[in-house]
């Protein structure tokens, strides 16, 4: 089952001494409006705070616009099931540390 909210970007704060257009965004429940009737009655209140180390992503969320946000029930996978973690597109996306960021086994695991 996967459970969806509607939050908009509250605050962005840019942390000194970081990466250029990195630092923390804050989210909050939509709940203003008729048309957000629904979505305020079934999440009032809340906050979601991170630390967003990505420039792009960091730059792509916009103070004061509001997201609908997706949360499914993750599975890890293990070593050996067959799951393709190389995107040839990306290069070195899929590595982390030396480590599949899919299941966290190395690359002689799998």
């Amino acid at each position: 089952m996967t459970v969806q909210a509607k939050f908009y970007v509250a605050e962005k704060t840019v942390v000194a001494g970081s990466t250029p257009n990195t630092g923390s965004v804050t989210l909050r429940p939509v709940t203003r409006g008729a048309a957000n009737a629904e979505w305020a009655s079934a999440t009032p209140s809340g906050e979601l705070k991170m630390h967003v180390s990505n420039p792009k992503a960091f730059e792509a969320l916009e103070l004061g616009v509001e997201y609908l946000m997706t949360f499914e029930r993750y599975e890890p996978l293990t070593p050996g099931d067959g799951h393709a973690f190389v995107d040839p597109g990306i290069p070195d996306q899929s590595w982390h540390s030396d480590k599949c960021v899919e299941c966290g086994a190395t690359a002689d695991e799998h």
